[in-house]
């Protein structure tokens, strides 16, 4: 519930301190904002975060510091979802992401989550949209942006994302990001470059 920052301190930092890391990635994902959260909950969640930045600041000055997933807050209806409620899904996901400023003034990186969800025709056509959409509300923080992929879908984790479909997802965020941080599970998923 709340953030065990000598824990962090004594455990994390000094392993991430080993492997002299020029990025760190905060991903805690039990903190959970929904659509209707009130200021004082976003401001709560917000504060939580700057406690555990504030260790890694401290303990890594040199190591840019971002913070998976939040920043904007992952849509795939504002972009995808029914035409007739775009305009309106789109103003108030911004609005719910403008919330979040001072989180984003904390961190150095823009680091939000591009996973596929869905692997039907219409999804995958309309998956570029999705990216750009979320790439642009990541720009609104002013900080360069880390976008998240992965080679499988999120909804079924042992399915490989078609290469034509990965290779678009691929160019997608060359175009429209600073840079890609491709995600794997540790042990399941075997790497080649």
């Amino acid at each position: 519930t709340h953030p065990d920052t000598n824990y962090i301190a004594r455990n994390y930092i000094p392993k991430t301190k080993r492997s002299n890391p020029h990025i760190v990635i905060i991903d805690i994902q039990a903190w959970k904002l929904k659509t209707d959260s009130t200021a004082a909950e976003v401001s709560a969640v917000i504060a939580k975060f700057k406690k555990v930045i504030a260790v890694f600041r401290t303990n890594l000055p040199n190591t840019k510091i971002g913070v998976y997933l939040w920043m904007p807050e992952r849509n795939w209806l504002a972009p995808c979802g029914d035409p007739k409620k775009r305009a309106s899904r789109t103003a108030s996901w911004h609005t719910r992401n403008l919330r979040l400023q001072p989180l984003a003034d904390a961190v150095d990186i823009i680091v939000p989550s591009l996973y596929t969800f869905y692997g039907d025709a219409a999804s995958i056509a309309c998956w570029p949209a999705y990216a750009r959409a979320n790439l642009a509300e990541a720009r609104i923080y002013g900080k360069p942006v880390l976008a998240f992929l992965w080679m499988k879908y999120h909804t079924d984790p042992k399915k490989w994302i078609p290469a034509s479909f990965w290779r678009t997802q691929l160019e997608t965020v060359y175009s429209h990001a600073d840079g890609v941080v491709l995600w794997s599970k540790h042990g399941a998923d075997t790497w080649s470059s």
